[in-house]
């Protein structure tokens, strides 16, 4: 992970029900944590999605390319293509490949966010 170069750092906090029972995070919470594939092609990501659910992993969103471009664009930012699963403690995961960089994304769309160009 990258925090050693941002001075960032990863808390996972559990979110639990009034009887104590382990809920997904709603709202402004943590919403994910990524990894990048090794390939870092669409192909790779939805081989890995594939093969991921194949083995039972639970596949909540994707494949999905974060741009507004068919088939596989959601109209947000990033530029990369990626499949959301849940791991066992619901934290949802994120695994992804085809990164775009902040100069070509800029390059096309100036400093507008993905949402404010859908």
């Amino acid at each position: 992970m990258s925090a050693p170069e941002h001075e960032e750092c990863l808390v996972l906090i559990e979110e639990r029900d009034p009887n104590g029972k382990l809920t997904i995070p709603s709202g402004m919470s943590f919403f994910h944590m990524a990894f990048e594939l090794q390939g870092n092609r669409l192909e790779d990501v939805v081989a890995f999605a594939d093969q991921a659910k194949r083995a039972g992993f639970s596949r909540n969103y994707g494949p999905v390319r974060h741009n507004g471009e068919p088939p596989l664009g959601d109209g947000e930012t990033g530029g990369n293509v990626a499949s959301y699963f849940y791991d066992p403690d619901y934290n949802n995961v994120e695994f992804c490949g085809a990164m775009d960089t902040i100069e070509n994304y800029r390059a096309r769309h100036g400093v507008t966010k993905g949402s404010a160009r859908a």
